[in-house]
């Protein structure tokens, strides 16, 4: 068995203690192109953090079923533009 091949167990990662811009997938067998994926949109802050900076009106709109940013998400980000004073905000998430 060579390292890295698909079989070769991986070591388990603890994330409380590894920073973002490192942290991986603990997934044996995971193909380069995810983690290196997952690593590089570890580098920018998420809506919640990144949002508050921005003013002007805000409308987020999300389907109920969408896989990469979940309806929590946008509910979390309306909360931060609500948090970070902006009256002029909604959300709106589609069914399907």
């Amino acid at each position: 068995m060579t390292a890295g091949s698909p079989s070769t167990p991986r070591p388990a990662r603890c994330y409380a203690r590894t920073p973002a811009s490192t942290r991986t997938p603990n997934v044996p067998g995971l193909d380069a192109f995810p983690v290196s994926y997952i690593k590089d949109l570890a580098r920018f802050p998420t809506v919640t953090q990144a949002r508050p900076r921005f003013s002007g009106p805000t409308l987020l709109l999300n389907g109920e079923n969408n896989l990469e940013t979940p309806p929590r998400a946008a509910i979390a980000a309306d909360a931060a533009v609500a948090a970070a004073g902006n009256q002029d905000h909604k959300v709106v998430i589609y069914r399907g």
